[in-house]
């Protein structure tokens, strides 16, 4: 049996910060590992939102002529909608696969009641009230360190802008998931179905990242290669993430690795190339 001192942590203190010690706590993990905080350690939210962010722009222009105002209501309610879909893409993926990897999702609790639904009936609507939505939030300080979004906006009313290297992650998982499906219910709302998911859930559950294989490779890229143009700051960065990574990865000779080790192997495997192996 392997005993570690946080055993239990997740369902223990749920993210709270019981000890007051967050501040230090990000002020390390923005050093080295990019802003990856014990929360946001499922690498698909990274291309999941600048995804959403390039379809609820591109809708919200064209319907208004090319002068939307943006709406941050609206786009949480997207976004909350995303969650869900996710949760459940997720939870049929490993009922097929039969993994059990499914911790740092954003949601189960709070979509509780609507997830029993959906898998007890097949079916569930995708209207949640003032619920959900808190993944931009815990993702985009990862998406800004790797150089996929940003939040230079000036003057515009929107709250993040998509980088060079968001809109190529963009733009491949557009060409798969095309403007019907599950895209027209995460932006628009309705009735969720099993039946939907199992069409397009691969796209979205955090365990299937080879379903796109460009997709893949270009959230590896980020992970490894600082944006064109970056300051030495965000290269020196970059280095300490690389480091950081080593020394998650690399165990010494006949030491069993902890399960603090082992865990961010199963969450880094997602830059390899091939699966179930690390890159170097």
């Amino acid at each position: 049996m392997e005993i570690f001192w946080n055993n239990g942590e997740r369902e223990t203190i749920k993210g709270l910060d019981i000890l007051g010690f967050r501040q230090v706590d990000q002020g390390l993990e923005q050093k080295l590992v990019a802003n990856i905080t014990t929360i946001s350690i499922r690498a698909r939210y990274l291309t999941l939102l600048p995804w959403l962010f390039g379809e609820y722009y591109q809708q919200d222009l064209e319907k208004q002529d090319g002068q939307a105002e943006f709406d941050y209501e609206k786009f949480r309610q997207a976004l909350a909608r995303m969650e869900f879909v996710i949760i459940a893409s997720s939870r049929i993926k490993a009922s097929n696969d039969g993994t059990e990897a499914l911790y740092g999702m954003i949601g189960p609790d709070l979509f509780k009641k609507e997830l029993a639904e959906f898998f007890d009936t097949g079916s569930v609507s995708l209207d949640f009230g003032k619920r959900g939505g808190s993944s931009l939030n815990t993702y985009i300080m990862p998406c800004r360190g790797f150089g996929i979004l940003h939040t230079d906006m000036g003057e515009s009313t929107a709250p993040v802008g998509i980088t060079p290297r968001g809109i190529e992650i963009y733009k491949v998982r557009k060409a798969r998931i095309g403007d019907n499906g599950l895209k027209k219910l995460i932006l628009e709302g309705g009735t969720l179905t099993r039946e939907a998911i199992e069409a397009q859930g691969e796209y979205f559950s955090v365990n299937d990242l080879n379903s796109v294989p460009e997709e893949r490779r270009l959230l590896r890229e980020a992970f490894l290669q600082p944006y064109p143009n970056s300051s030495l700051d965000v290269k020196d960065r970059y280095s300490r993430f690389k480091r950081t990574i080593e020394w998650v990865l690399i165990s010494p000779s006949g030491q069993t690795q902890s399960p603090f080790r082992n865990a961010h192997t199963r969450s880094l495997q997602i830059c390899s190339d091939k699966p179930g192996t690390v890159f170097k």
